[in-house]
């Protein structure tokens, strides 16, 4: 009856299921073992929710967990119960485990629901039982997800007594009561709203009301933990130190870091495996570096090795998504860097990238192995780190010494003839994000490869335009821009219409076309732009003889503490110069400040800003 009086509500728009429980259950026992069982009931509304919910999963670490399927099974509309086939259970590797050995702990359960159809009902039930004691305890529930909830509940039973910290746009419900030497704990949200999908969007996560517990009592306890784990695996000697003092023989402390950065970013294979994923215990130093792969904090954990062996002390830092300095927990740390002392400050060194980053950048590489970054992403900037030393622990806020350059340039020396066929050259300078996505397209491809890559790219200004002559550099030097130029030739570009001739500026070609962010005309959720950044794009125009410039686009400046978006408009007799640029000054933009990006951004993008016209004499 409930789902029913939903279903003819507009709670429903747009859902393809809605989930009526999502429960979770830890149970801490008083040896400090523990479970964790949870249980979801979902109804399909919609061939989409078949596709997505028909196969559910669930990844878990071996080494910490054994994972039981406790109900599996399908209600039909008419009432019918359909329980999962033992055959249809499976305990797959991840996919990221397959790509190194090392790492097959890491998997995952899977579910093959039979069935599935509008109108039905999928149950799903699973207990995780921990393998191993545990001295503390940490994690968080979030409530919401991109389809409705009808309720959503986390009961926690333990012996101990645990902390907690609410956050969301919404109440939380909670009761805390003891019983028989036994803390019980219940939080839960009823009635949620389906997280909608917007272009750039923040991860649900971030917008959803979410609870974090801790048995954790300081920063500390915290502190002592982390610790315990990563400098056991520091090994700064044998053949990686060989390595590292052969490599920076005779170079001042600066090179010596640039060197050893550069040899573990560009040599050793990435594992796009979280911290949460994978664990916070590292592999022993001389395995990784024999590997010649590893997750995140294997990486850094090899970095800071070979750091040390040549004598500079560098640290791990603990990167958090999240942090709530009044909750002692692990929960929010998502990613790890290099930290290394400067007498301003600290630098840090990131030698990998987190793969939900490059999914936002629209760079797929999970399956070639590319790691090659900048010294720290610029995602990270501004996030708080965990820096643990040897004998204490601080916190910091993420910054890069090191100055930063975010413009990324593109510049076209055009002449066109009065047929409108152009002859041009392009020339290209591009670091931050472009630079990361051209890497991941170009560096690991022929010379032949790359050629056709590269005509792909010029085939967006017009269908049979030639590459004549091209150059790529940079591809394998992570802490330079990566430089493109190229000669290119393309007929019957301008379209001509009696006495005049209409010339179409090019597509934004190596850098991101931001107009995908501004597809909507308004926003529910902050806008995730990824980093700040801004894009130089130049075209210099030399006309046909006879002709002279007839329309330009209106030159324009708007800039404040948001955003900058220029067009500069220049015109001689014979020639036209036209610069556009485009800088994102922050990452992150709210729902009212999209607004007004929204309308700059009308007035930039206007197809009339794209075009200019020449005229016969």
């Amino acid at each position: 009856m409930i789902i029913v009086l939903f279903l003819l509500s507009n709670f429903l728009t747009g859902a393809s299921a809605v989930f009526e429980k999502d429960l979770t259950k830890i149970t801490i026992k008083k040896d400090h073992h523990w479970e964790v069982t949870k249980e979801i009931v979902l109804h399909i509304i919609s061939y989409r929710g078949r596709e997505k919910f028909g196969n559910l999963m669930e990844r878990y670490n071996k080494e910490e967990a054994k994972v039981e399927v406790l109900t599996a099974k399908t209600i039909s509309p008419e009432g019918r119960s359909f329980d999962v086939e033992k055959k249809a259970i499976g305990d797959l590797s991840t996919v990221e485990a397959l790509l190194a050995p090392k790492y097959t702990k890491s998997r995952m359960k899977t579910i093959a629901f039979s069935r599935v159809e509008d109108g039905a009902r999928i149950i799903f039930k699973i207990r995780k039982v921990g393998r191993k004691k545990r001295k503390f305890f940490c994690g968080r529930k979030v409530f919401q997800k991109d389809e409705p909830v009808i309720h959503s509940e986390l009961d926690i039973t333990s012996p101990i007594p645990l902390y907690f910290y609410t956050i969301g746009p919404v109440t939380i419900d909670s009761t805390v009561d003891k019983r028989r030497n036994f803390y019980h704990y219940r939080f839960s949200c009823d009635s949620l709203p389906r997280v909608k999908e917007e272009p750039a969007r923040v991860d649900i996560d971030e917008i959803s009301p979410r609870v974090y517990f801790s048995s954790f009592t300081n920063w500390s306890e915290v502190a002592d933990w982390l610790r315990e784990k990563f400098y056991s695996a520091v090994k700064a000697k044998g053949d990686l130190a060989r390595k590292a003092m052969e490599l920076t023989s005779n170079l001042g402390r600066k090179e010596k870091i640039e060197k050893i950065y550069d040899l573990v970013t560009r040599d050793w294979r990435d594992v796009p495996l979280t911290i949460k994923e994978a664990g916070f215990e590292p592999t022993p130093t001389e395995e990784v570096y024999r590997q010649r792969y590893g997750d995140n904090k294997d990486k850094c954990l090899l970095l800071i090795s070979m750091l040390r062996a040549v004598g500079i002390n560098a640290y791990p830092g603990y990167v958090a998504r999240e942090l709530i300095k009044g909750l002692p927990s692990l929960e929010y740390f998502d990613h790890m860097v290099a930290v290394v002392d400067l007498p301003s400050g600290q630098l840090f060194l990131d030698p990998s990238i987190p793969e939900q980053v490059k999914i936002k950048a629209g760079i797929h590489s999970i399956l070639n192995g590319f790691n090659q970054g900048f010294p720290l992403l610029p995602d990270l900037t501004g996030r708080y780190v965990l820096i643990v030393t040897l004998d204490t622990f601080k916190f910091a806020k993420i910054s890069n010494p090191i100055p930063a350059d975010f413009t990324s340039k593109l510049s076209f020396d055009i002449s066109i003839d009065s047929s409108g066929a152009i002859s041009a050259s392009l020339n290209a300078s591009l670091t931050g994000i472009p630079a990361i996505r051209i890497r991941s397209i170009y560096k690991d491809k022929t010379q032949p490869e790359r050629k056709i890559k590269l005509e792909e790219v010029l085939s967006r200004i017009k269908t049979g335009t030639k590459l004549l002559d091209w150059q790529i550099e940079n591809l394998n030097e992570p802490r330079k821009k990566v430089t493109i130029s190229a000669k290119f030739y393309s007929p019957d570009y301008g379209v001509i219409e009696g006495n005049r001739m209409r010339i179409s500026l090019f597509p934004w070609l190596c850098l991101d076309d931001f107009s995908s962010y501004f597809s909507v005309d308004q926003r529910e959720y902050t806008l995730d732009a990824i980093s700040p950044r801004c894009y130089r794009y130049r075209f210099m125009i030399s006309l046909p003889k006879g002709y002279q410039p007839y329309y330009l686009p209106d030159s324009l400046t708007e800039s404040d503490s948001l955003i900058t978006l220029r067009i500069i408009t220049h015109s001689s007799s014979n020639s036209v110069t036209i610069v556009k640029e485009i800088e994102f000054k922050k990452r992150f933009y709210s729902s009212e400040e999209y607004s007004h990006l929204f309308e700059l951004w009308s007035q930039f993008y206007r197809p009339e800003t794209n075009l200019i016209i020449v005229k016969r004499d």
